[in-house]
């Protein structure tokens, strides 16, 4: 089984070369590497390099495609999956490495198990410390995508998952140019609703999150409005399946908190995600209003919100 790994490119010189190493390093062979350089203007791509060249046996599987200009995280991501040949594919973030056994581990147990989805555990590295492993999701999928629309619960994350390429593509599931953060969030929900999933309990990832130029760590106006926008997207591919409907309402709820807490102005809600405005239940249309509200206090509207959701997680 073939599996492509993809990597994004950009102003990662300080990490670059811990994550190629991790990658150069696997126990599995037929591994083809996709890195895309969104024009990063810093060393990253001189330092990939020469981590490629100590391992002469895996040049021929590495590709380096390059942005003519920088155009984000959504837009690299879709061109490494539409260059990506392999049946598999792996997200890699290129500040995050990753165990040395990881794409055999999780190859093995698809094969075994004949799953479309393989997750294993992650652990997260802050300043070189490991602060603890976080084990993958472990209940049904309906329980799982409910956890994902509420938002803030369990990580909305692609990386470090072994996913068959070809569902992908045949469920329409492709990263979209200009969401750039909430890149992560456009893609899971609807990935483990259409997915048939497996996982392992080891820990296999390692999430850096002291890297202060991420998209994590980079909150404008232009990233709260694509936050607004891949919400939308998921609000609107949900919309039709009822059994998730108290879970998208969690999710316009959390929408709300989000603008709220960040002082986003509610004419981007209304222009890039106006179904957030307009939860179906009672009670979430009061608490909905509650958000909105600048004369309810935003520590008492979150509290009432997070009341709320721990009834909802408690019902599933």
């Amino acid at each position: 089984m073939k599996v492509s790994i993809l990597v994004p490119i950009y102003g990662v010189e300080k990490y670059i070369e811990q994550c190629a190493h991790s990658l150069m390093k696997q126990t599995y062979d037929d591994i083809e590497y996709v890195f895309v350089d969104d024009c990063t203007p810093d060393n990253s791509i001189n330092l990939l390099k020469e981590v490629v060249a100590q391992y002469p046996h895996r040049a021929h599987q590495v590709r380096i495609l390059t942005h003519e200009h920088n155009r984000g995280i959504g837009a690299v991501r879709l061109t490494a999956l539409m260059a990506a040949t392999g049946q598999c594919v792996m997200h890699i973030d290129s500040d995050d490495y990753i165990d040395e056994r990881c794409v055999e581990v999780l190859v093995k147990h698809m094969e075994t198990t004949g799953a479309m989805m393989v997750d294993g555990g992650y652990a997260i590295d802050r300043k070189g410390t490991i602060t603890g492993s976080t084990p993958p999701f472990k209940g049904g999928k309906h329980a799982y995508v409910s956890h994902l629309l509420c938002q803030n619960v369990v990580y909305n994350r692609i990386w470090g998952r072994l996913i068959n390429r070809q569902a992908l593509l045949e469920n329409g599931i492709f990263p979209i140019e200009g969401i750039d953060y909430g890149d992560d969030f456009v893609l899971a929900p609807r990935m483990v609703a259409a997915l048939t999933r497996e996982w392992v309990d080891e820990t296999l990832y390692f999430y850096r999150d002291d890297n202060t130029t991420s998209y994590t760590n980079t909150l404008s106006p232009k990233y709260h409005r694509s936050y607004l926008r891949s919400c939308a997207v998921v609000i609107e591919h949900f919309s039709t399946i009822k059994e998730y409907g108290a879970a998208l309402d969690q999710c316009k709820l959390a929408v709300l908190r989000h603008a709220r807490r960040f002082n986003v102005k509610w004419e981007d809600v209304e222009h890039f995600c106006p179904q957030a405005l307009a939860p179906e239940r009672k009670v979430a249309r009061l608490i909905a209003r509650l958000l909105h509200s600048p004369r309810c206090p935003y520590g008492l509207s979150c509290f009432v919100y997070r009341v709320y959701r721990r009834l909802f997680l408690l019902s599933l």
